[in-house]
């Protein structure tokens, strides 16, 4: 009976460390997780953060496909109706322009190169104008807003030693369209 009294012990004693045991692991479970709602709350609001910035973020990519379509045509539309596709259409153009501005075109040199755009080649160019100064401006606001594409990188203005008018030194640029089945 001896054995059976120290079993007994034995048995209340793991009872009451596993009751203990139990207890702290309910403990453990209960309080953190008030800290844990909180933790939860900021992350879901965080996520939600996240979610309404990528929407943000990748809205412009909505109906892409429709919009490199369009880009396509309007790429195209520029090529055929702003880029000349031989000299005589610059030359033609830059006369106009002149023309209406009532200036006088010097010497003028050409620079064709080669480009990193499909069917397109660099045209550079510089030209001496000359004439009043209210007619140079205007020859280059007109060459700005001509019908040819014009880039113009620089401008070098002078007094000219006859007369009132100036000398102004012109280096533009356009893009000559290659000739293609397409043109």
């Amino acid at each position: 009976m001896k054995d059976l009294k120290v079993v007994h012990q034995r048995i209340v004693i793991a009872l009451i460390v596993l009751a203990l045991v139990n207890i702290a692991a309910l403990t453990y479970l209960l309080l953190p997780s008030r800290t844990d709602m909180t933790a939860q709350r900021q992350a879901l609001n965080e996520a939600e953060q996240e979610a309404q910035r990528l929407t943000r973020t990748v809205a412009p990519l909505h109906d892409i496909g429709t919009k490199l379509k369009k880009a396509d045509v309007d790429i195209n539309d520029f090529y055929k109706n702003r880029l000349a596709s031989r000299y005589s259409e610059v030359l033609d153009q830059i006369g106009k322009v002149a023309s209406n501005s009532r200036v006088t075109i010097g010497a003028v040199t050409y620079k064709e190169s080669p480009t990193t755009l499909p069917d397109l080649q660099l045209l550079e160019m510089q030209a001496d104008i000359s004439g009043p100064y209210a007619d140079l401006v205007k020859f280059v606001n007109g060459l700005e807003r001509s019908k040819i594409f014009f880039i113009i990188n620089s401008v070098s203005l002078s007094g000219q030693k006859e007369g009132a008018g100036v000398r102004l030194t012109l280096r533009f640029e356009t893009y000559l369209r290659m000739k293609t089945e397409q043109s």
